[in-house]
């Protein structure tokens, strides 16, 4: 995913989730108000040693101490990529968990590393 955009209803919902990832923009389309997540938080996590690249990263590995609070999140080797951590699975603490108990839809989150594999 490259941008996060949400309704305000979404909006609503994942605000802190949001708020703790970056900047909120309004956006004004046909009559209604969205928001535009820039995501701000940039983490050093990608464990270069072990993950695979071509020309773009084929298979990721992580440092899982590095990660912040913040559960959306960017890093240097790919500033384009929004990119979400999934913990424990609480939608109070993470936000796929929100987006999926809050029945969200539009949005889809692919497995990209499991530190359990």
């Amino acid at each position: 995913m490259d941008a996060l955009l949400a309704n305000s209803r979404a909006t609503e919902v994942v605000r802190t989730f949001f708020e703790m990832a970056g900047e909120l923009l309004p956006i004004f389309y046909d009559g209604e108000e969205y928001t535009l997540l820039n995501v701000l938080e940039c983490v050093n996590a990608l464990d270069n040693k072990r993950t695979e690249k071509t020309t773009w990263i084929t298979k990721y590995y992580f440092h899982s101490s590095r990660f912040s609070e913040s559960s959306i999140f960017k890093i240097p080797e790919e500033t384009v990529s929004v990119l979400s951590l999934e913990r424990d699975g609480c939608p109070e603490c993470e936000f796929k968990a929100c987006v999926e108990a809050n029945g969200l839809t539009e949005l889809i989150f692919e497995e990209l590393w499991n530190s359990e594999k």
